[in-house]
């Protein structure tokens, strides 16, 4: 499996489609697959069920090197302080950090701003089809406005924290 992931990622990736990031590409459980994906350094490896917003699940990472970015959804964490904690916690490793929706959102818009609030860089919210989706694109677009000049474009250094 790790090896048809690889051959994925360098000839597809290598030709016109660029894999930046790349999602839990095995099970939740396969730390030993996981670990050696990300240790190919080939792309962001973020973990979701591998993490579940856990601290000790990202601890366990950490020492591991089984990925190197962070899926939180602060609704699976538990609070807003316990997100900022594990936040600071994939930072001070130098891990990406993508804010996420849960299914079954609403047209609340706090993740992107907590996003612009913690700094991640990064938002996951799916295509923007339906209404809750695009409140959190709304709301990263009036977040821009309001800083102005402010407001820096991460550029090729979106994953530096």
């Amino acid at each position: 499996m790790v090896h048809l992931s690889f051959f994925f990622l360098k000839f597809f990736g290598a030709i016109d489609y660029p894999v930046v990031s790349i999602e839990d590409p095995f099970d939740k459980e396969d730390w030993e697959h996981v670990k050696y994906f990300s240790g190919l350094g080939i792309c962001q490896v973020v973990g979701d069920g591998l993490l579940m917003s856990n601290p000790k699940r990202i601890e366990r990472a950490i020492r591991e090197s089984a990925c190197n970015a962070l899926l939180l959804k602060v609704n699976q964490i538990g609070t807003v302080t316990e997100a900022i904690e594990v936040v600071k916690l994939a930072k001070d490793e130098h891990w990406g950090v993508v804010i996420s929706h849960r299914c079954g959102e609403t047209e609340d818009s706090f993740i992107a701003d907590l996003s612009v609030g913690l700094s991640t860089g990064q938002i996951k919210a799916g295509a923007p089809c339906r209404g809750e989706r695009l409140a959190k694109y709304n709301q990263l677009l009036r977040i821009e406005e309001e800083l102005g000049d402010q407001a820096v474009y991460a550029g090729d250094d979106w994953r530096i924290p």
